[in-house]
């Protein structure tokens, strides 16, 4: 064994004793005075200087220890593989593998990546299951190996190799405890660089996206109040900024054109030596189109990336010389009518999530701006019509807002969700199928008799929708007579007809972007049925005595006590109508089918009356529940309620009382198992009211006020079914 004294001699450690030379103990001293100098280094070392810092350590080890090679790497996140990623050796010996391949060294890497500290002496002397790792260092020439995997928070992660190829020698512990000491330096150093790396690519991200989204604040600032003759500058000055912030080459806004076959460019910026796209046709490019019409964002890194069925879109773009590009549709009207683009030519370019809905809001700024524009050319062609658009703009906002302060006070009179009262099955159901198509912009069909609540489905539906910042425009088909009911719908034109003195917006105008329930939608005469459905097909109409087309984007609610399929076949309602009204029909149960919820609706009755006449009702006994619950209710719901408050207008004391209600004993007896037609049970039950009010139909009493109709409305309904006040006898 040879003991130096001197720097950079060799240092053969076979396990030294402690009679053993006091110049062998001075060498193990100054490998621990070079470790510690390499771990002084490594505290707080900048993460740009990690690398060359390593090399130079395992270089300094090297010729300190007088082998010929020390490589340092790290694991792969599988741990099969280890990578090396720093090493040294003398002249003429040939680098650490980059990757320790299992079937090259498999013995050896089977202990290595097991977490096993691999000594080897003599590679000559390994076992025989190591015999294709005898054959491989065989033709390197190594001898002697030491590697020391290393672990960081449990898991390993990097590994440490010294190799001799000039002679055999030892690897005592004390030498391994120590360079296993170099090694946790080495890693815990890649350690803080990786994870520092990690935050500043996060802090770059955060960074980007906060650069990004002050240049879409900045757009928006400067096209709020910008003149229309600066518009097409300032358009493509933002485009420029576009590019340079995404570090492409061209940006361009295009319009669909008029036909729908091509999209032409109306703004462009393009670095020097780029071409500019003028023209698109959508033709050549059939899959994008798809997705684009449809309102989606269309972006590829690489013409490689795009799927299949987008064969002739990847050999257009070939011919285009496009590489990379992000195609975001901007939408007018609900339709979309422009796309903002950025691609590169000459490189390719990966487009992070987050820029997709912010370049969409830039596009739609300029969109916007190019809105106003052409809005601003049109209104300064003539001066007259400019100054009359404005006065009737205003005559109509004020009218809009008188309608829509009236509609939200209707709203707020008491009509939510929990005005639905009920816990049965067929109720649940209805809440079920309610939530289920509320948040759609779905037509819907619902069915029921007469008092049954379809009204308050109506605004429950409205309520849970998108549109529910806006009033549900309510219109009864029933209750408006044949000649005015084209004009309260649709809107007349001023001198439209005799006494049409000013022009009057129908109620589906007024409905825009909101909802419209048209009840008992039974009663609308055939020559307006093609008129709704022409709404429900295409979102279009002309008032009354005009040809102008006005487009509205409005959710139909339809209600009807009628059975419509019948109807259709009777002549009385369209085919095709029924069919687009019938989409998401509803059909409410009557109270005779959901019993179990009268003591709940009672009692929610009885505490409304009890505010309104100032009475303290606290008591519903059982026997007069159990006669409410045995009686049919041909008038359902709103029958019942007329009956709650004429018992509570009646009742003395705490405790509900029926007089009147059960002297009538054919109000009380069970459905009849032969049952009556819905006109007949219609035709019943009007009578019945009528016989209450003693035959008065107008006035606070009348049976228009229980029957919540219009007095003429029930005149009509009276003459229809043929019910006539009996002749008094003398």
């Amino acid at each position: 064994m040879v003991n130096s004294t001197k720097p950079g001699s060799k240092y053969r450690l076979r396990g030294i004793k402690s009679s053993q030379s006091i110049a062998a103990l001075e060498e193990q001293l100054r490998l621990q005075d070079l470790i510690s100098d390499i771990s002084t280094i490594f505290i707080n070392l900048p993460p740009a200087e990690v690398d060359w810092q390593i090399e130079r350590g395992l270089k300094r080890i090297v010729e300190f220890l007088g082998i010929d090679r020390s490589s340092f790497g790290e694991f792969s996140e599988d741990k099969k593989e280890l990578h090396a990623t720093h090493s040294y050796g003398v002249p003429g010996i040939k680098p650490f593998p980059q990757v320790l391949v299992a079937d090259l060294l498999p013995w050896y890497a089977g202990k290595l990546l097991s977490g096993e500290i691999v000594k080897i002496e003599d590679f000559s002397k390994l076992p025989e299951e190591a015999a294709i790792d005898k054959k491989y260092v065989k033709n390197i020439g190594a001898k002697s190996n030491l590697t020391i995997p290393v672990s960081i928070g449990g898991s390993m992660i990097c590994g440490i190799a010294f190799g001799v190829f000039h002679t055999f020698r030892s690897w005592p512990d004390e030498l391994v405890e120590q360079l296993k000491r170099v090694a946790e330096i080495f890693a815990q150093a890649v350690y803080r660089k990786r994870a520092e790396q990690k935050i500043q690519t996060h802090l770059t991200k955060l960074n980007n996206q906060f650069e990004f989204e002050k240049l879409v604040s900045d757009l928006s600032a400067r096209f709020g109040n910008i003149l229309p003759e600066k518009m097409d500058c300032e358009i493509v000055e933002g485009l420029k900024r576009v590019v340079n912030f995404l570090g492409t080459e061209r940006s361009t806004l295009m319009q669909l054109s008029k036909d729908n076959k091509e999209l032409v460019a109306t703004h462009v910026y393009a670095v020097e030596g780029i071409k500019r796209i003028e023209r698109i046709p959508l033709n050549e490019f059939p899959w994008a189109t798809k997705k684009i019409l449809s309102g989606e964002t269309v972006n590829f890194s690489s013409v490689n990336d795009l799927p299949d069925e987008a064969a002739i879109d990847r050999e257009t773009l070939g011919k285009l010389g496009l590489k990379s590009n992000i195609t975001t549709p901007i939408s007018v009207g609900g339709a979309v009518k422009y796309v903002l683009t950025a691609g590169a030519a000459k490189f390719e370019r990966n487009w992070p999530e987050e820029i997709i809905p912010r370049l969409k809001v830039i596009g739609e700024i300029f969109v916007n701006a190019l809105v106003r524009k052409e809005n601003a050319e049109a209104l300064q062609k003539n001066t007259k019509q400019l100054r009359s658009a404005y006065a009737e703009i205003e005559r109509l906002s004020e009218q809009l807002k008188r309608e829509n302060s009236y509609l939200q006070e209707e709203i707020k009179a008491g009509y939510h969700f929990d005005d639905v009262i009920g816990k049965s099955g067929g109720l649940k159901y209805i809440f079920y199928k309610i939530k289920q198509v509320a948040s759609t912009d779905t037509t819907v069909l619902i069915e029921g008799e007469t008092g049954s609540g379809k009204e308050l489905v109506a605004r429950a539906l409205h309520e849970f929708s998108n549109r529910n910042t806006h009033p549900l425009i309510k219109v009864d088909c029933s209750s408006l007579p044949a000649s005015m009911i084209e004009s309260e719908l649709f809107g007349h034109e001023k001198g439209a007809f005799t006494g049409a003195n000013n022009q009057r917006t129908g109620r589906f105008e007024l409905a825009d972007g909101a909802t419209i329930f048209l009840d008992e939608i039974g009663e609308l005469p055939l020559e307006l049925q093609t008129k709704l459905l022409r709404i429900l097909q295409d979102g279009e109409f002309e008032r009354l005595g005009s040809s102008r087309t006005i487009k509205i984007n409005v959710r139909v609610i339809a209600a009807t006590n009628r059975n419509l399929k019948e109807e259709v076949q009777n002549g009385n309602f369209r085919e095709d109508l029924y069919y687009r009204l019938n989409v998401f029909p509803l059909s409410l149960p009557p109270l005779r089918e959901r019993k179990e919820d009268i003591p709940a609706l009672a009692e929610s009755f009885v505490q409304k009356f009890n505010k309104r006449m100032g009475k303290n009702i606290t008591n519903i006994p059982s026997k007069v529940l159990k006669a409410l619950q045995k009686y049919s209710w041909p008038g359902n719901v709103r029958e019942l309620e007329n009956v709650i408050e004429r018992a509570v207008i009646t009742t003395e004391g705490e405790a509900l009382h029926l007089l009147d209600f059960q002297q009538e004993t054919q109000a009380i007896k069970p459905v009849s198992p032969a049952r009556e037609s819905l006109q007949e049970r219609e035709r019943n039950y009007i009578r019945e009211v009528l016989e209450e009010t003693y035959w008065r139909i107008e006035g606070k009493n009348g049976a228009a006020v229980i029957l919540d109709l219009h007095p003429d409305t029930l005149r009509s309904r009276m003459k229809k079914l043929g019910i006539r006040r009996p002749t008094p006898s003398n």
